[in-house]
């Protein structure tokens, strides 16, 4: 509707009646209505306040995600958008570095896995939004990760499924105190996507000495296990800690380079290196031995034999996680350990229109996050995930990230 060249009044011709009702009125009520059920009012339509901001500040491109209701959740739209900062960034010779950060309390919590999954069922849309928006989403990740200028996101605030995918390739990830990670995806019937099966697997979290350690990355996807502040930059997800007030200053700094050799310094003069040893680490022996396992079901079992393995498992139950989801993750990260970010995404592509034809990412979603009845999973256990089933996942497929 274009309200600003709207009839101010709207006319119903029937059978037996010509009814003229004023068009400000309906609108109103359509707002009452709406918000009754919960719904996105008439303004929501109406906005045109754009989900992706763009701007040139000196040597900066700045993209700030914009949609702070749903915590900068990804759409289609931003996506699209995204693609076009990443062209528009590596066309500029003026521009340097290439800066990401999210408007409000969140840097992107995710994608926005509620329509997918009613797409997946073809409630909407003939189930176009869950065959195009992974392949779109991938396209960007990869496009993000190997922009030819170096690129900074500042991961202030929650950065979790689809906000890790669009920074943790990148050249440099910024957090700050208030900082939340998390790869949630077996929760709602997913798998930890956008790449976890690439960055996973090399965390460096628990050596300390710049080594990958698979074990961490495994236990950070079957638990769900979410990392805060500078624990996300002891885990090597985030490359530098700022506090939060010098977010501004940074970016005017990030603004002012000369050449894109001089980012890396800007962002060092600005670290605070943590100093506290992280939960993990106090734990590194237990989280080796529980989740180095040769499978999924090794490493339920190993965490029975210790009082921090049981924690654990009572964190997992109120997780509630996908047991097919668990199943899937562990084959993911085992073959991504061994496979370049490009291969990664095209193996995860066809991994997502499995779980889109099944039925544990509806169900998941829609008890979860759609507030419906309790969720009944495909699988009662790990357990009764057959090898056969798991392989089906990975039958090659034609997707190409191009």
């Amino acid at each position: 509707v274009d309200v600003l060249n709207a009839p101010s009044w709207l006319v119903f011709v029937t059978k037996n009646h010509i009814c003229q009702l004023p068009l400000a009125k309906m609108l109103r009520a359509a707002t009452r209505c709406a918000s009754s059920l919960k719904m996105a009012t008439p303004s929501r339509f109406y906005s045109t306040e754009p989900e992706v901001l763009t701007a040139v500040q000196g040597a900066a491109a700045i993209a700030t995600l914009n949609r702070t209701k749903p915590l900068n959740a990804l759409n289609l739209p931003m996506v699209k958008e995204l693609q076009s900062f990443c062209q528009s960034v590596e066309s500029n010779d003026d521009v340097h570095v290439a800066v990401l950060e999210g408007a409000g309390k969140a840097f992107c919590a995710g994608g926005d896995v509620v329509q997918i999954a009613k797409s997946a069922k073809e409630e909407i849309d003939d189930g176009e939004l869950a065959r195009t928006f992974f392949h779109e989403e991938y396209k960007v990740d990869y496009a993000l990760a190997t922009l030819r200028k170096p690129l900074v996101s500042l991961i202030h605030g929650i950065t979790m499924g689809g906000g890790v995918g669009i920074s943790v390739h990148g050249t440099y990830r910024v957090a700050t105190e208030k900082t939340l990670f998390a790869m949630p995806e077996t929760g709602i019937g997913l798998f930890p996507d956008v790449g976890g099966g690439y960055f996973l697997p090399r965390l460096t979290g628990l050596t300390g000495d710049g080594k990958s350690s698979g074990a961490f990355g495994m236990y950070l996807a079957l638990t769900c296990q979410r990392l805060k502040g500078s624990e996300v930059v002891q885990a090597g997800v985030a490359t530098h800690f700022t506090r939060l007030e010098a977010l501004p200053q940074l970016k005017e700094d990030l603004a002012a380079v000369t050449s894109a050799a001089d980012v890396k310094a800007v962002l060092d003069s600005h670290h605070e290196a943590p100093t506290d040893v992280p939960f993990f680490v106090e734990h590194k022996d237990e989280i080796e031995r529980c989740f180095g396992q040769a499978s999924v079901q090794d490493c339920l079992a190993a965490l029975e034999d210790s009082e921090w393995g049981r924690e654990q498992l009572e964190n997992i139950q109120k997780v509630n996680p996908s047991p097919l989801s668990m199943a899937v993750t562990f084959e993911q990260l085992s073959r991504g350990a061994s496979m370049d970010l490009k291969a990664v995404l095209e193996m995860e592509y066809g991994l997502t229109q499995h779980f889109m034809a099944g039925q544990d990412f509806h169900n998941g979603v829609r008890s979860k996050l759609m507030k419906g009845p309790p969720v009944v999973w495909q699988h009662a256990s790990v357990a009764d995930v057959t090898p056969e089933e798991v392989q089906a996942y990975f039958e090659p497929g034609e997707y190409q990230l191009t």
